[in-house]
């Protein structure tokens, strides 16, 4: 063993004792804790304020909520289960968001923004080991506190931190792993760590699996020889033995290939994502759907994003951080390719990635740290100068995107259409809802699945659907009308005939909201007599 890996590994025993040894330990620690509560309480803080207020919800988040309720209450899921994702990610979430749901943390009553509430603790953890993945990649501790800002105050960072979504479920126990695999000590159980935490993360969202090249790239930085073998033997046996309950348990239950009958890992799962999902066009056409959802990141938040592009072009000269920049090259690859589905939460996971390529060009700037590290240098100065500068520029841009998202309501008409369909809604009639109200109306006395609150996904999707509900839209009484239902309706990748049944054969008694967050209550028109049997409102 050299020298320098053993001062780097057992630097109890090859570091002369000296006194005051014991307190020059324990500060740097002490020091660490202290800046880590204050990025946890400045990300926290930022990230609960509206909360209930921005975004407008997504349907996905009613999805995640009911899925998670439905654990709650025996079932992987509210309707037949898909396998359209691993369901690691929902029943994780299920205690904590029956306990935001039983304190009442958001004092709305909407169990999707008592969900979100969940997402605020994921972001608050998201800090702390972020700020334990730059330190363990050289960054001084000034740059690290500034990198975990630079992520956790972007108005991008915070509008999708808050969704209820698998990602920011994933993203934890991907930062995770790399702070595991990035240990100063090289410990074997380490490695080990780190593949079962990065399963995890793997088996809450499918997407992270793109990031396994980052982590053995890191192992086999860090190691040589036998242990980088060790190290990568351990690390993927217990990985891939995580990952495989996944498949093992579709096996067990007879769904694992397709059939006549019932669901199929295979082909709900591995063929429909990798293969039969309808792409979102070519990044350079204006007019496809991929322009315009990075178009829509960009409009949030551009600093961090070319910022952090800039840095991951400059640090390939760096060999330590030659890893997140291949994590960057695999998140623009995903982005830039012309076939595919890009999803809107994609985003999550590359933010992270983005805010280290920044940070370490700051640290870079302010040279190699080592001894004589207070003395003041041209190069230090230069680093201090551009955080500085860095900061100043980029705040007014991150100030008006955190006020916005503080203070403009769009979540105000489905809330209030909400109130409205427990208010004046019969609890006995069948009611197609987006997933947003789903919980919700269960909650206050309608009944689930295919009798009281009906999911419109599940409705058209689902074959039991043509079963228990034959007669289609002569079989609801009424309809939640959002916006992510009428662009599903209006749009070409899904199909909803049913659901677009339904809302032609029916009226409008409610009205919340304006434009393209307008929510509606619909009456399903029966008879002629179906004309003014509920009270309107219009908000």
């Amino acid at each position: 063993m050299s020298l320098d890996l053993a001062q780097e590994t057992f630097p109890a025993l090859t570091e002369p004792r000296r006194v005051g040894a014991r307190r020059s330990v324990r500060i740097p620690k002490r020091i660490d804790a202290v800046i880590v509560a204050f990025l946890a309480v400045a990300v926290g803080v930022v990230d609960a304020s509206g909360l209930t207020r921005w975004p407008g919800f997504n349907g996905d988040e009613g999805i995640y909520t009911s899925q998670s309720w439905s654990v709650l209450h025996g079932s992987i899921e509210a309707y037949t289960y898909s396998y359209d994702h691993p369901f690691l990610g929902w029943a994780m979430m299920a205690p904590f968001e029956w306990l935001a749901e039983t304190l009442g943390i958001t004092g709305t009553g909407m169990a999707v923004l008592d969900a979100r509430a969940v997402m605020v603790l994921l972001a608050v953890a998201d800090a702390a080991l972020l700020y334990g993945v730059a330190c363990r990649l050289g960054f001084r501790r000034v740059v690290a506190a500034f990198t975990v800002l630079a992520w956790g105050w972007s108005p991008l960072t915070v509008s999708f931190a808050r969704q209820v979504y698998l990602d920011n479920i994933a993203l934890p126990f991907l930062l995770g792993a790399l702070y595991l695999a990035l240990d100063p000590a090289r410990r074997q159980w380490f490695y080990v760590g780190a593949g079962a935490v990065f399963a995890v993360g793997v088996l809450s969202k499918e997407t992270t699996l793109l990031y396994l090249p980052v982590l053995l790239y890191i192992v086999v930085q860090r190691t040589a020889g036998q242990v980088r073998v060790m190290a990568i033997a351990s690390m993927a046996t217990c990985s891939v033995a995580i990952i495989f309950l996944y498949p093992l348990f579709a096996l067990l239950r007879g769904e694992f290939f397709p059939g006549s009958g019932h669901v199929s890992l295979w082909s709900e799962q591995i063929w429909a994502q990798l293969f039969s999902r309808a792409g979102s066009g070519s990044l350079w056409n204006v007019a496809s759907s991929r322009f315009q959802l990075v178009d829509s990141w960009f409009h949030l938040d551009w600093w961090l994003p070319i910022a952090g592009l800039t840095g991951a072009v400059l640090m390939t000269a760096v060999a330590r951080m030659r890893p997140i920049v291949v994590a960057v090259a695999i998140s623009v690859a995903v982005v830039v390719k012309s076939s595919g589905y890009l999803p809107g939460m994609y985003i999550i996971s590359v933010l992270p990635f983005l805010a280290l390529c920044l940070g370490a060009v700051l640290n870079w700037l302010g040279g190699p740290a080592g001894a004589g590290k207070r003395r003041v240098t041209p190069r230090r100065v230069a680093a201090f100068t551009a955080v500085v500068a860095l900061a100043v520029a980029m705040t007014p841009e991150y100030a008006s995107g955190i006020r916005r998202e503080a203070t403009v309501n769009l979540v105000g008409p489905a809330e209030m259409a909400d109130q409205y369909a427990i208010s004046h809604i019969p609890h006995n009639a069948n009611v197609l809802v987006d997933p947003i109200f789903y919980v919700d109306l269960i909650h206050h006395g309608f009944r689930h699945q295919w009798r009281g609150a009906i999911a419109y996904y599940q409705y058209d999707l689902d074959p039991e659907s043509l079963t228990k509900l034959p007669g289609g839209w002569r079989d609801l009484d009424y309809l939640l009308v959002t916006p992510a239902m009428r662009d599903q309706i209006s749009g070409k990748s899904v199909a909803l005939p049913r659901t677009a049944a339904a809302i032609a054969h029916s009226r409008v008694v409610a009205v919340f909201g304006r434009g393209a967050q307008q929510v509606q209550v619909r009456k399903i028109i029966h008879s002629p007599s179906d004309t003014a049997s509920v009270p309107k409102a219009s908000s």
